[in-house]
């Protein structure tokens, strides 16, 4: 398990288009999660599975709904 903060951007390019981007600023391990003894370990120490994420989301709103595009 891992704990993240993150910074967020929205841009609107228009009233029917737009696009999100998030970063991690901190991703910090959770060892023991759920129980008693559970703690975050210091940033970027542990297992390495991860330590970056970069995610940008696409929107568009047509044909009665919105379509969604996730890259992470």
């Amino acid at each position: 398990m891992f704990y993240t903060e993150l910074d967020s951007n929205y841009v609107a390019l228009n009233r029917r288009q737009g696009y999100m981007t998030f970063s991690t600023t901190c991703v910090q391990q959770i060892e023991h999660y759920g129980e008693k003894d559970e703690q975050r370990l210091v940033p970027d120490e542990g297992s390495g599975y991860l330590w970056r994420l970069i995610s940008f989301a696409r929107f568009e709103e047509t044909d009665g709904g919105l379509y969604l595009e996730l890259e992470v």
